[in-house]
């Protein structure tokens, strides 16, 4: 089964995945206790009417919490394959990019390899290769800087 997720709606199914996992968490881990406890805190039931009300949130919080727990399960099922299906995406998306980015790298490798041994670079460039324009109070600040990757091992060496 295959399900398709709107990208738009992508953070908000996160954001519905996390809210209804806090709640039942939260719900879970207190109409436990509260359920259980609160009876043998209150033991003598005539004692005053905090006994009473306390036995009774008790027992209405503990139902509560429990329909609230049940509902909210249903719902987290219910996104599960979307959760799914977002997962899966981003994981593509990563190897996509990931691959691209090695390919490009493997490009990049070849071609530097290949101008290295066709020795069509001169070492030191001359007068009339550099600009007339330049000067050496140039702002190269927005400039950006490409240092080329080299690979991490050949078959024959470098020439010198």
């Amino acid at each position: 089964m295959v399900t398709l997720v709107n990208p738009s709606n992508e953070k908000a199914i996160r954001k519905l995945w996390n809210i209804y996992h806090t709640v039942n968490l939260i719900a879970i881990c207190s109409a436990v206790p509260i359920w259980f406890f609160t009876p043998f805190l209150t033991r003598e039931i005539d004692h005053n009417n905090w006994h009473k009300f306390f036995r009774g949130f008790s027992i209405v919080y503990g139902l509560t919490a429990s329909g609230t727990v049940l509902v909210i399960s249903n719902e987290l099922t219910r996104l599960k394959p979307k959760i799914d299906a977002l997962n899966k995406r981003e994981t593509a998306e990563f190897k996509h990019s990931l691959a691209s980015d090695l390919w490009l790298a493997q490009g990049r490798n070849t071609a530097i390899a290949q101008l290295l041994l066709s020795g069509s670079v001169p070492s030191t460039p001359s007068d009339d290769v550099r600009s007339a324009e330049g000067t050496p109070e140039e702002d190269y600040s927005d400039s950006e800087l490409v240092l080329p990757v080299l690979p991490l091992h050949r078959k024959e060496p470098f020439p010198v």
